[in-house]
């Protein structure tokens, strides 16, 4: 299979960098948005942050805030 790298590699930095501000998304699962607040099967914003595991991994930390 032959492709673009440099395109390739511009779609996963465009595609970290809109996880990585505030966009609405469907809570298909129950999220909490603050203590004693959770919302499930509703619009809610959501933003992600890219967090290292000691050993060398990375995974999603989300944040979840309710849409005024």
């Amino acid at each position: 299979m032959k492709f673009d790298c440099d395109k390739f590699l511009d779609y996963l930095k465009i595609r970290r960098d809109r996880r990585m501000t505030w966009h609405v998304w469907f809570a298909w699962h129950p999220v909490r948005i603050q203590d004693h607040d959770c919302r499930w099967l509703e619009k809610v914003e959501r933003r992600g942050n890219l967090e290292f595991y000691q050993e060398g991994g990375t995974y999603w930390n989300y944040e979840y805030k309710a849409i005024e």
